[in-house]
């Protein structure tokens, strides 16, 4: 079943530009929860930033779902959740 997001492409702002790709749950991007829990890893090419954003509220058993989440660029979580710029 395709994903149904909460934003459309049109909606995005440029708002952290150019921090390459993270890696988020469907519960930010589909379900249109705001970021409760990031952190960063090291880094695995030029293009990962290594962020992991997630609302918070996810079990174990739904992280372990690989449909669950998926590969974004930070910019389209920002827009998802501004305050991730601020934190």
């Amino acid at each position: 079943m395709a994903k149904v997001f909460k934003l459309k492409p049109e909606d995005f702002q440029n708002i952290a530009v150019g921090y390459g790709g993270c890696i988020a749950t469907d519960m930010i991007t589909v379900q249109g929860k705001k970021v409760g829990y990031m952190y960063r890893e090291e880094p695995r090419n030029e293009m990962d930033s290594g962020w992991c954003f997630m609302s918070g509220k996810e079990s174990q058993k739904y992280m372990d779902d690989p449909s669950n989440h998926e590969i974004y660029d930070v910019n389209t979580i920002a827009n998802y959740s501004p305050d991730i710029t601020n934190k």
